[in-house]
């Protein structure tokens, strides 16, 4: 019934819920708290810092970050942008933590605007 009214909800209404729910959660994949395999994946993940890893990233490298992503901000793409050297950053004004979803056209033509050389 639950879910049934929240597909009545007005888009922008059900983005906005949905995003705080995924900030809490991280992910609509953790949201089942019961599966000890996914909780310690994510605890996991969270804790993880990938800067030395970045730091040895060689390869042309095109970070795509939603502007209002609240998962992983738009500071940790800064950070990463930062930390790969000669790396590009795309900030797509408006989208969310799943930009390739909410925005895949967008998405598709930074992918093949962007020069592997």
């Amino acid at each position: 019934m639950g879910k049934v009214a929240f597909f009545f909800l007005p888009r922008a209404a059900r983005e906005s819920l949905r995003s705080k729910l995924y900030g809490v959660a991280g992910s609509s994949d953790y949201l089942n708290v019961h599966n000890p395999i996914l909780k310690a994946t994510f605890l996991k993940a969270i804790r993880e810092d990938i800067a030395n890893a970045a730091r040895s990233v060689t390869t042309p490298t095109l970070l795509i970050w939603g502007a209002r992503d609240i998962t992983t901000p738009l500071s940790e793409g800064k950070r990463l942008q930062k930390l790969i050297s000669g790396s590009k950053l795309e900030v797509i004004e408006g989208a969310g933590h799943f930009v390739y979803q909410e925005r895949p056209k967008e998405v598709a033509d930074l992918i093949q605007r962007f020069p592997l050389s």
